[in-house]
C-alpha cells in the first residue's frame, strides 16, 4: 500500500484563525482578497484556490494582485 499525506497549508495559517480545515486561506478568485477581510491579499500556497501549488502560479497571480492594489 502506498499512502500520500494530505496537502495542507502552513501551521501559521491555522494559528492566525484565517484558515479553513486544511490551513488554506479562503480566497476570492476574482481579486485574490482573503474572504472576510478587505485589506488582505493572498497568493500562492496560502490560497484555497483550485490551482497548482507551484511557484509559477504565484508569479501569475501577482499580475492580478498588482491590478487590484
Amino acid at each position: 500500500m502506498v499512502t500520500i499525506p494530505t496537502n495542507m497549508g502552513d501551521d501559521s495559517i491555522a494559528r492566525s484563525g484565517m484558515g479553513d480545515e486544511l490551513n488554506f486561506i479562503p480566497t476570492d478568485k476574482q481579486n485574490l482578497m482573503a474572504v472576510g477581510y478587505n485589506n488582505i491579499f493572498v497568493i500562492g500556497d496560502a490560497t484555497n484556490l483550485p490551482s497548482s501549488k507551484a511557484g509559477s502560479v504565484a508569479h501569475f497571480q501577482s499580475d492580478i494582485l498588482f491590478e487590484n492594489l
